[in-house]
């Protein structure tokens, strides 16, 4: 279901968004604002010749991973992305809303290596790491005509290596595979079943532009 009307500015489109069954909003330039409640917003629609529009998209975490503490807004697009070798690539993830979620976790509290971005193909669920962003590799942030593909860069200033949290607290798990035939190491997810526990939990926004 998508709540459409015309708003003052982003932060009133960003407060229609706050109850907890919202998972996304955007925000057009002629100041209309579309609140997604069953929609996970992650299929954009391009906005009106000559407007620029905003999506903000909201996941929420468990407090207790101290990685996701004071966590900014993700800045991200699906216009662009880093045409650079990835770190890590996973397959098998769940298309649209829950599979970016996965995404964005795995990049997170990546241990091995400090991930600064990830790449996040909608439609066939495959989440690609990188140690790199358009900050530290400007010329290789080009425009990328690729359908449903979403690039993210990790607004998280803890490294898990120094982050504390409990394995049953994550909802995925690193499993290696055999190699494919390119140079990239390919990885599968193993869905691990959480805990229902009461906690506060964390939320972490993905601005896309």
């Amino acid at each position: 279901m998508i709540d459409s009307n015309y708003v003052d500015d982003l932060k009133a489109c960003r407060d229609s968004c706050a109850d907890e069954t919202c998972t996304s909003f955007i925000f057009f330039g002629d100041k209309q604002c579309m609140v997604n409640v069953e929609d996970g917003g992650v299929h954009l629609r391009s906005p009106p010749r000559g407007q620029k529009a905003r999506t903000d998209l909201k996941f929420c975490y468990p407090d207790n991973i101290n990685a996701y503490q004071g966590c900014s807004t993700f800045v991200g697009s699906r216009d662009y992305a880093l045409t650079v070798q990835q770190r890590e690539v996973f397959d098998g993830l769940p298309p649209g809303y829950e599979g970016l979620r996965l995404c964005i976790e795995l990049c997170v509290l990546s241990t091995q290596y400090a991930c600064r971005s990830a790449t996040f193909l909608v439609l066939e669920g495959t989440c690609s790491l990188s140690d790199a962003d358009a900050e530290r590799a400007p010329t290789r942030f080009e425009r990328s005509d690729v359908v449903g593909q979403l690039y993210f860069e990790n607004g998280c200033s803890t490294h898990p290596r120094r982050a504390q949290f409990a394995a049953t607290s994550v909802s995925i798990e690193r499993m290696v595979v055999k190699p494919k035939s390119h140079p990239v190491k390919a990885l599968q997810i193993k869905p691990i079943k959480s805990r229902r526990r009461k906690l506060r939990r964390s939320r972490v926004a993905l601005a896309k532009h």
